[in-house]
């Protein structure tokens, strides 16, 4: 029997924007910046994975009517590394990039 090709595109995503990163009053060796990413091909937030500086992130936002998932990034001195990726039943893709902190 022959395997049919899977009707569902490879995922994409795309870092919109990052905030420019704010100071914490309590610690102003931590800063936050707002991400928005836009995803396609993707049903659920459990297709998503986020990581800032290799730590995962789980607190974040899945529109499943505009494609973005939004979310608030803990920021220390220095670069700061954001990846999403995301995957399906036909692959995966990531999108990364790298906010200052100072």
């Amino acid at each position: 029997m022959f395997k049919s090709k899977p009707t569902i595109p490879k995922p994409e995503v795309i870092i919109e924007s990052a905030s420019q990163p704010t100071v914490s009053p309590f610690n102003p060796n931590e800063g936050r910046s707002a991400v928005v990413a836009n995803v396609r091909y993707i049903d659920s937030r459990d297709q998503i994975s986020i990581k800032v500086n290799d730590k995962a992130v789980t607190d974040f936002t899945f529109d499943t009517n505009t494609a973005k998932v939004t979310w608030v990034s803990l920021l220390r001195k220095g670069d700061n590394k954001i990846e999403i990726t995301v995957s399906n039943a036909t692959g995966s893709a990531s999108a990364s990039r790298i906010v200052k902190f100072e």
